[in-house]
């Protein structure tokens, strides 16, 4: 999302510089991933409630196609994705809503708090260096702007997980197992988890 103007740039030009609007309101989508919109659904249908799917299916469409109606023949490409945003909310808080009236499992909202802090921290970090970059330094590549933010906000992202306690010491090891073989990346890897590892522990120190 903050870096939604110079991907757009890289992959279409400036003609198409009015898309990163839809890129960004397109990506939200995936913040109802940290909802467990990816895996509510397959839930239900292995313990066979189709019923509770039907049910959210049909309860989701009571509230898109009116809505449509309403907001995409005023705001066109805007209002579809609008209401597909819209949707999707019902549809996640649906199935949060049946997954504990079946099953009594209650989301981990303190984790899933943490995780969305330190990406939107992330993101306003990248957003802030590539406006630094624009205004102050006058980089105007949108290759150069788009290289940096993802640097900047891959290193920000994994600095900020062990700091805000959206991840702890028993998971960065499980993540150590599967990447800390990654042939030449293994030194830069191996350095990363170690900082992570130390962050964890200042943090978990401060707090006790």
């Amino acid at each position: 999302m903050a870096l939604s103007q110079p991907l757009i740039g890289v992959m279409f030009g400036e003609a198409y510089s009015l898309a990163s609007l839809f890129l960004v309101l397109v990506s939200v989508v995936s913040l109802f991933c940290g909802l467990g919109s990816l895996s509510m659904g397959s839930l239900l249908s292995s313990q066979g409630e189709t019923k509770a799917i039907l049910k959210i299916g049909l309860l989701t469409m009571a509230v898109g196609i009116p809505l449509s109606l309403i907001l995409i023949p005023y705001f066109r490409v805007l209002g579809f994705i609008l209401n597909s945003l819209i949707a999707q909310a019902v549809g996640t808080f649906l199935y949060i809503h049946w997954t504990h009236k079946l099953f009594k499992f209650k989301m981990w909202i303190g984790q899933s708090a943490r995780t969305f802090i330190a990406a939107f921290t992330m993101g306003g970090i990248v957003w802030v260096t590539s406006v630094m970059l624009r205004l102050w330094v006058g980089f105007s590549s949108d290759a150069i702007l788009l290289g940096v933010g993802f640097l900047v906000g891959f290193f920000s992202y994994l600095l900020l997980l062990p700091l805000i306690g959206a991840i702890d010491s028993m998971e960065l090891e499980n993540l150590n197992d599967i990447f800390g073989k990654s042939g030449p990346f293994k030194p830069i890897i191996n350095m990363l988890f170690a900082t992570m590892k130390r962050l964890i522990s200042i943090r978990t120190h401060t707090r006790s």
